[in-house]
């Protein structure tokens, strides 16, 4: 991963919260996800689903801590596709497995299919019990944009736009 960070740039997010302890907060890692563009892993080939394209992504190992698991795997799944997305990835990529994928919330694992398919993904191939599954980045349109345009109507007492404003003279 040290090779690839040298010209991809990160290849995770870490999600850290802080805990109260004897008068002080200490940091502590609430979740954590792993990506890198697919033709950079070689475990990868291992697994017979093919080369993936030259603009997409994998994502891989994704850890939740015990005491933060409500919410925190979807929470970190998007803030690492909004981050792929920004570098321009285009397709990205999760290898799954059917059911329940451990009973270790922390333990680095693939992920369960059903929670990608909730988050958008789809199937694309198989290969015994794992499934490799794909979400088109190129029409995910960015929820933080929206929420900060909300926000900034709300803060401001900013109208929102009338359809009006969007007519041409003479249509």
């Amino acid at each position: 991963m040290t090779e690839v960070e040298s010209f991809w740039g990160a290849t995770g997010l870490i999600l850290v919260g802080n805990t109260p302890r004897a008068g002080a907060t200490a940091p502590v890692l609430i979740a954590s996800i792993g990506f890198a563009p697919g033709n950079a892993l070689p475990r990868l080939r291992t697994l017979s689903f093919g080369p993936l394209s030259e603009s997409s992504a994998l994502l891989f190992c994704l850890t939740v801590t015990g005491d933060h698991a409500r919410f925190q795997d979807k929470r970190i799944l998007h803030k690492a596709l909004a981050q792929l997305r920004f570098r321009g990835v285009e397709e990205v990529y999760g290898v799954a497995r059917p059911g329940p994928v451990s009973d270790d919330p922390t333990a680095c694992r693939f992920f369960e299919a059903g929670f990608l398919a909730a988050n958008g993904f789809q199937l694309v191939a198989e290969n015994g019990e794992l499934m490799l599954m794909r979400l088109d980045l190129r029409g995910l349109l960015s929820l933080v944009d929206k929420v900060e345009t909300a926000v900034k109507r709300i803060l401001h007492n900013e109208p929102a736009p009338s359809p009006a404003a969007w007519s041409q003279r003479g249509t």
